[in-house]
């Protein structure tokens, strides 16, 4: 039943007490009088009759009475008290293990293999059932995988350890909102936005509820609608809003306008910027040739990007990512309505900051060595630190110089505290984050995204973002690019399909907020150097956006392997994610490559990588696993640079191991993720990337100190 008819049920409970109350002499008869006023009343204003035959059969608990029901609840209570506290004190050490449990839960639905996901988290609940979170991350992955009810009562778990938990009444309103329950789904809303009302998440979702529930009788006359009328489009797969709720997205609806607008429709999804709808929903280009639905969606976004008086009195600002005049195909802007412009903040003033975040590599406070080099992974703060992304970032290497819009710099961040009213934009490039521990929050004016570990996040030039870290410490890898922005690599062979594919890239929908006389920092990195100025108000009140100009993020998981299923180990190209394009063709600026798990089934072939002198510059780094060209010393959150034709390779135990394998089919790199950021540029270090870091391995040449003179002149 729904929350209202429960009411109803509970009334006629109330009623049959008070009644049976009277008959049998509980109520004295002079008070008799007054309960009967006071049954009538109740009964007529919640629509209840105990009198009714029909509603006895509906709302009737017989043979359970009011007094029964309290009578085992009270028993119950007391059973759980005991219970409670007769818990015993969970080990330190079983906290740790179970927070181990969950990040491999939280990798497991970057994934998307949600049962792993829940398996994980269970075994977390196992080792400490008395974490919120845990059971709020499972019921998540329950609805993920459409398994709405456990997930309820996932959320239900988490509410009883900490009522105060507000993420789990918005897992708890997603699941029902996903059964069609969109009363209960509202009411989940309502509670966790009383316990955090400025939560833009939970006001959306409850905007949608409600906007579910008052079309309810509207959806049911278009399903009666002769032919001809607007189609009833209904829910979509998996619980996704229909077409109704999906206009009153203005995420959605920003790409509908875009692609309302551009007739270069094929030139947009080769842009990785462009969200994929997903969940199984109607085609969405589809429903844009119904002129209908064209004209609620110019009427929800208007008609042309600077109105005389923007729809609710909001301002609208350009972000443009290339030059005017820049072709279409390759032109990046987005038009944002927000409440108040950019421009609204006090002068930039120099940032006071450390100097180990460089930009500019033309210098003579750089190293320059063609020597192989390796890192142990990169410390994280210390629990006494209280470090936040911008600051936890630190510069490797880099080449050219961001004035000139020429060169590229690595950072590694590391970090443990949020960004508390803080917001940044490089003015100086974009930003690929590749995080690999603790899973990122990030607001940006477009709106959230998460990012886990096997995900990455780009950030455009001029976008401002905030990080927020639910996991506490933090580490990752950062390649800034000052000249060009990233783009899908041309497939050329390979066809339309394959490698990372425009629909599995995501933008955020918008999210704002409305702070007032609260101060924020706004610090941008331009030409090299930091500033920051101060604002009355929230940099993140977009209310709406269009254009193609926006963050993204893509999970690796979902990259579509090319590889040779003959012979020979082809080049690592195949594996390229992303790429920042040079004037030269075929020459990248900065490529981003991985090295996925995979199937090897070459024959006669040396199947790790090869031996490998190159006209590029390799960084390489690994998120997880191991990598296969390496038997030890590479580990997750560390790194390695192999510069312009410095020789490298497999060190001498893995070319024993697979110049004497077995050839049968096999799965490399289960639970690894290597990648690689290959530049055409040669790279200086910082001082901090080879001195004072502390992480560099003045043994790894040795790696290769064992590969022995194998000459044979007599043996073929």
């Amino acid at each position: 039943m729904s929350a209202t008819e429960n009411k109803k049920a509970l009334v006629f409970s109330i009623l049959n007490f008070l009644q049976k109350s009277c008959e049998d002499g509980t109520i004295n008869k002079d008070d008799s009088e007054g309960i009967e006023v006071a049954i009538q009343c109740i009964g007529e204003a919640f629509g209840v009759d105990a009198d009714d035959e029909e509603q006895k059969s509906k709302y009737s608990t017989q043979p359970a009475t009011l007094l029964s029901i309290f009578d085992v609840y009270l028993k119950t209570k007391s059973k759980t008290s005991a219970a409670k506290s007769a818990e015993k004190e969970v080990s330190e050490e079983d906290k740790k293990e179970a927070e181990s449990k969950k990040v491999l839960g939280n990798r497991k639905v970057a994934e998307r293999n949600y049962p792993e996901a829940i398996k994980f988290y269970s075994e977390a609940i196992a080792l400490d059932n008395r974490n919120a979170v845990y059971f709020s991350n499972r019921a998540a992955a329950y609805s993920q995988q459409g398994d709405h009810e456990k997930a309820i009562q996932d959320a239900k778990n988490a509410l009883e350890i900490d009522p105060k938990y507000s993420k789990a009444y918005s897992r708890m309103g997603h699941a029902y909102f996903c059964l069609n329950k969109f009363e209960d789904a509202a009411n989940a809303y309502k509670s966790g936005l009383e316990l955090d009302p400025t939560n833009a998440t939970l006001k959306t979702s409850l905007a949608s509820a409600t906007a579910k529930l008052n079309s309810g009788a509207a959806l049911e006359r278009s399903a009666e609608a002769p032919a001809g009328g607007m189609p009833n489009l209904g829910a979509g797969a998996n619980g996704m809003p229909d077409l109704g709720s999906m206009l009153n997205n203005p995420g959605l609806m920003s790409m509908a306008q875009q692609m309302m607008q551009s007739g270069a429709l094929d030139g947009l999804m080769n842009n990785p910027n462009i969200a994929r709808i997903g969940g199984g929903a109607p085609d969405f280009s589809q429903m844009m040739n119904n002129p209908e639905m064209m004209q609620m969606a110019r009427e929800a976004m208007g008609s042309q990007n600077t109105p005389q008086k923007c729809p609710y009195d909001l301002y609208a600002e350009q972000l443009s990512g290339t030059a005017f005049t820049v072709p279409r195909t390759h032109n990046q802007r987005s038009w944002l309505y927000r409440i108040r412009p950019s421009v609204v903040h006090s002068p930039f003033k120099p940032h006071n900051a450390s100097d180990l975040l460089v930009s500019k590599y033309g210098c003579d406070d750089v190293i320059i060595t063609p020597t192989q080099i390796r890192w142990s992974p990169f410390d994280l703060p210390k629990d006494d630190e209280k470090i936040n992304f911008i600051e936890g970032l630190k510069s490797l290497a880099g080449a050219g110089d961001p004035a000139c819009r020429s060169g590229l710099a690595v950072h590694i961040y590391t970090a443990n505290t949020d960004m508390t009213r803080s917001a940044f934009y490089n003015a100086d490039g974009d930003l690929l984050i590749v995080p690999q521990q603790g899973v990122l929050d990030i607001y940006t004016e477009f709106g959230k995204i998460k990012a886990m570990p096997n995900e990455i996040v780009v950030i455009q030039r001029g976008i401002r973002f905030s990080v927020s870290l639910p996991d506490g410490k933090s580490r990752g890898y950062v390649l800034e690019v000052f000249g060009a922005h990233f783009e899908l690599p041309d497939l050329g062979p390979i066809g339309s399909n394959g490698l990372a594919n425009s629909r599995d890239f995501q933008t955020p929908v918008a999210s704002f907020e409305q702070e007032d006389n609260v101060e924020w920092q706004v610090m941008t990195k331009f030409n090299g150097k930091l500033f920051s100025a101060k604002q009355s108000h929230t940099p993140f009140d977009v209310v709406a956006w269009h254009g193609n100009y926006a963050p993204y993020k893509y999970n690796l998981a979902l990259f579509c392997t090319i590889n040779s299923v003959s012979f020979d180990h082809i080049d690592p190209s195949i594996f390229t994610v992303l790429t920042a394009k040079s004037d030269t063709p075929g020459v990248a600026i900065a490529d981003f490559v991985i090295f996925p798990p995979r199937w090897a089934v070459t024959e006669n072939t040396f199947r790790p990588p090869y031996f490998h002198r190159n006209c590029m510059s390799e960084f390489m780094g690994l998120i997880n696993g191991d990598y296969d060209g390496k038997t030890d010393g590479f580990l997750p959150g560390g790194a390695s640079l192999h510069s312009v034709m410095t020789p490298h390779g497999p060190d001498a135990a893995v070319f024993e191991g697979a110049s004497n394998a077995e050839l049968k089919p096999a799965y490399v790199g289960k639970g690894n993720q290597a990648f690689m950021f290959e530049t055409s540029f040669m790279l200086s270090l910082t001082h901090w990337g080879l001195e004072t870091c502390g992480k560099v391995q003045e043994d790894y040449w040795k790696a290769w100190a064992k590969l022995e003179n194998k000459f044979n002149a007599s043996k073929k």
